[in-house]
């Protein structure tokens, strides 16, 4: 019975010898666990008050735009688009814009852009508008018409002119134009439209037809399939096997008016930016550069490239039409205007 007792003191006496150990082991841990504990709070804070997220998927700067043509990529540029603004409207969208109308337009072709203004254009000029309506020209002519311009560029603030020269042969490079400048100065609007000076065009109808639309980038317009180069040398469109060795034309869409998503733009400029320039404006911009960039084409009936009747009843269900005089223009306004028109 001693011995037990006597077993019993001495691991009494060991517990009582290991416990000032343990306290101070116990304390060491304690201390380092609160230390953690006050450097994750100092990162925490830190991170909190830090003026930039470093956490991904946050975005706390604006993203900045990037200029195309010196972006660095993998990709030759050997198209570059280096022409310069002799006039220039960079505030000409504003951020309630939602379609922007880009009118190709010839030098001399006063009377025309003044008729638009006055009739489908109109609505460019309304301060009120979501609707911006410019007008895109070369240059080249005599110093008396560049002046001419350039009073009406200061009267309407409506024109946009490179330092390309203006000529139906340059078209493409025109049209190449359009694009820059819309991915300079109107990616926030939503809806873009190049179409000709020789053009009515319904914009109502316009707006629903690409409000109907669901995809975020494409081309809207009348739409050609198969089409061969025209190997007739006496044509105004004849192609030599030189310029085109494909034996037919990508999908594209008629070049006398075609819309599209303002998200589909820089890609479309890019692209013209890496393919050999094509003077046929719209197979190189709707077709050639829209096959490399992947947008797709819509077909629309209601963009006419042909000539409708001149009347307002001709115009009221369609979109565009081609070949009209400055007098048909009017005419067809007015009478799309006239509330008791009966068709």
């Amino acid at each position: 019975m001693f011995g037990n007792i006597d077993q019993k003191d001495s691991w009494l006496k060991r517990v009582c010898c290991a416990l000032p150990r343990f306290s101070l082991v116990w304390h060491c841990l304690s201390g380092v666990f609160i230390l953690c504990l006050i450097i994750n709070g100092i990162l925490y804070l830190q991170n909190s008050l830090s003026p930039k997220s470093h956490y991904p998927g946050i975005e706390t700067e604006k993203p900045k735009r990037t200029d195309i043509s010196t972006e660095r990529t993998a990709e030759t540029i050997i198209n570059p688009h280096n022409y310069s603004y002799i006039l220039n409207q960079p505030g000409a969208c504003h951020a309630n814009t939602v379609l922007i109308m880009m009118v190709c337009t010839s030098m001399k072709n006063f009377q025309e852009r003044e008729a638009i203004r006055n009739t489908w254009g109109a609505v460019g000029r309304d301060t009120k508008s979501n609707i911006t309506v410019l007008f895109l020209v070369g240059s080249g002519g005599s110093e008396d018409l560049q002046k001419q311009i350039s009073n009406e560029s200061n009267h309407y603030k409506d024109i946009i002119q490179e330092s390309f020269i203006d000529s139906y042969r340059n078209l493409s490079i025109k049209s190449q134009a359009m694009l820059k400048w819309i991915n300079s100065f109107c990616l926030t609007a939503k809806y873009a439209l190049k179409t000709d000076d020789d053009m009515y065009v319904n914009v109502p109808n316009l707006l629903r037809a690409l409000n109907k639309q669901t995809l975020e980038k494409f081309i809207l317009g009348f739409i050609f399939v198969n089409a061969p180069p025209n190997q007739n040398k006496k044509s105004k469109w004849y192609t030599s096997r030189k310029d085109f060795s494909e034996k037919t034309y990508p999908r594209y869409t008629s070049g006398t008016a075609y819309s599209m998503s303002v998200k589909a733009v820089p890609e479309l400029y890019k692209a013209s930016l890496m393919i050999k320039l094509f003077w046929l404006e719209d197979i190189y911009i709707t077709g050639l550069c829209a096959r490399r960039a992947k947008i797709p084409q819509i077909n629309d009936w209601g963009f006419h490239y042909t000539k409708p009747a001149t009347t307002g009843c001709a115009y009221r269900n369609t979109i565009t039409g081609h070949q009209n005089t400055i007098q048909e223009m009017y005419k067809i306004h007015k009478e799309l205007l006239d509330p008791k028109l009966k068709c």
